[in-house]
């Protein structure tokens, strides 16, 4: 489902026509109170996800839970990759959210490295 953190994660690997038709094709359903239902604005968290080398899903999923996903450069074609965390929101402060994004993209890195040695 794109309307979570590793959903938003790979489509933030993909060209703007190719989400845009994703989207097209795919609803974006209103789990809760905080899901991003309108497409321009969801278009607006790819390139978010983009900037920033991270995903965030904010209970946008299921309430009471939040999600990290890193896209991953793995270069193969025709595939994608993400790694994930997930956790209650009462024990994900921002400044939780801003340590684990980190230590996610660190992990992240690794690896690419790894699928790049072969």
């Amino acid at each position: 489902r794109p309307e979570f953190a590793l959903g938003k994660a790979l489509l933030s690997q993909l060209s703007d026509a190719e989400i845009d038709k994703i989207l097209s094709q795919n609803k974006l359903k209103k789990f809760t109170r905080f899901s991003c239902v309108n497409k321009e604005e969801y278009k607006k968290v790819i390139e978010r996800t983009r900037q920033y080398g991270i995903a965030l899903d904010r209970e946008e999923y299921i309430e009471g839970i939040c999600a990290f996903a890193v896209p991953l450069n793995i270069n193969r074609p025709d595939s994608q990759a993400a790694i994930w965390a997930v956790g209650l929101k009462r024990q994900v402060a921002d400044e939780v959210i801003r340590r684990y994004s980190e230590f996610l993209k660190e992990i992240a890195k690794k690896i690419e490295i790894r699928f790049s040695l072969g």
